[in-house]
């Protein structure tokens, strides 16, 4: 007789079912979880990536180049990668200048030429060369009032740090007023800057206008060092106004104001000159005791105006520097020696030495 094999009944299939899906979502949900554990650490990871990115982006790395000439150079670095370099803007020279002093009349007699100075300090980086930089007259800009509206460098070169004293020689005016006397760096091609000089307001006068004529001089050719001798210099009064005594004087010159020969001024001989009359000056000069030869020249001078007119010739004195002279030998003399005796006599001897 044959075995009959049991079927499952209806409630063991649903219970069956049920085990399934209970199963089927446990392994879900356990997958969802994992990952979810794994997306997390990958976005730590990738957040600690880029953390490290952008330090590395902003490491600058400086490195000099080996021309000492020569700017710095940048190297920018990211992810371990070079990823630019730069280099730094040149360092152009810049002009600047600051005004030191300045020597000015502050009245002038209308045609007369006049010596004045202005010093000037190069406080930028670029040496000003002859030739390319000047003293530019100003107020108004480039103005020839003067009768110059530059004047050139009195050296080669001034290096930053350096001083320029300007001198030179102007020209009043023709016609009576204020004019401005003031100055400034200039660059040709570029032009002006730094700092001015100090503007002056000078008087220009027409009338009684200041002039002199030389007419004649003595003095001797060569002279011995230390020694004085007598002098004269003849000046004429050319101008239209009268010279006074402690206000006009006759000045040394070559270079003006020198003290060579013992004296810078000689005073009016009387006590005033008119115009188209003569000053006769007669003084006594020392010689230098520098060797080599000297320069005597001289120029009518007005007190806190300035020079004006002729110079005297000039005159180059040769032998200065020498005070030796010859000594004559000593000449023979003779000595009288008195003797006395007991009896009162006397003897006399003559003895040559």
């Amino acid at each position: 007789m044959s075995k009959k094999t049991s079927k499952p009944s209806q409630l063991e299939k649903v219970s069956s079912l049920k085990r399934r899906k209970v199963i089927v979502l446990i392994g879900i949900i356990m997958s969802l979880v994992l990952a979810s554990v794994a997306l997390g650490q990958w976005g730590g990871l990738f957040a600690t990536k880029q953390k490290r990115n952008k330090g590395q982006e902003a490491t600058v790395t400086t490195q000099s180049l080996n021309d000492p000439t020569s700017p710095s150079k940048e190297y920018i670095y990211a992810g371990g990668r070079l990823i630019a370099t730069e280099e730094p803007a040149s360092q152009t020279p810049t002009n600047n200048a600051a005004f030191i002093t300045q020597s000015a009349p502050t009245a002038m007699n209308a045609g007369q030429t006049y010596s004045v100075s202005v010093t000037m300090s190069n406080s930028g980086t670029a040496t000003w060369s002859q030739g390319n930089y000047y003293l530019g007259s100003k107020n108004p800009a480039g103005n020839t009032t003067w009768g110059v509206s530059s004047v050139n460098l009195p050296s080669a070169s001034v290096a930053p740090g350096g001083q320029a004293a300007f001198s030179f020689t102007v020209t009043a005016p023709a016609a009576a007023g204020t004019y401005n006397f003031q100055w400034q760096m200039l660059q040709s091609g570029v032009g002006y800057f730094g700092a001015l000089s100090t503007n002056v307001a000078v008087t220009v006068t027409a009338d009684g206008a200041n002039n002199a004529t030389f007419v004649s001089q003595s003095v001797p050719s060569s002279m011995t060092a230390g020694q004085t001798y007598s002098v004269s210099v003849t000046m004429s009064n050319s101008g239209t106004t009268s010279w006074t005594q402690g206000a006009y004087y006759l000045g040394s010159q070559n270079p003006a104001g020198n003290g060579t020969w013992g004296l810078s001024q000689v005073g009016l001989p009387t006590s005033s000159v008119s115009p188209g009359n003569q000053a006769a000056f007669t003084f006594s000069v020392t010689a230098p005791t520098t060797a080599g030869s000297c320069d005597f020249q001289w120029q009518m001078q007005q007190s806190g105006v300035g020079y004006f007119g002729q110079l005297t010739t000039n005159q180059v004195i040769s032998g200065v520097g020498s005070n030796k002279t010859s000594r004559p030998m000593p000449t023979s003399r003779r000595r009288r020696i008195v003797h006395g005796s007991g009896g009162g006599g006397v003897r006399l001897d003559i003895v040559a030495i």
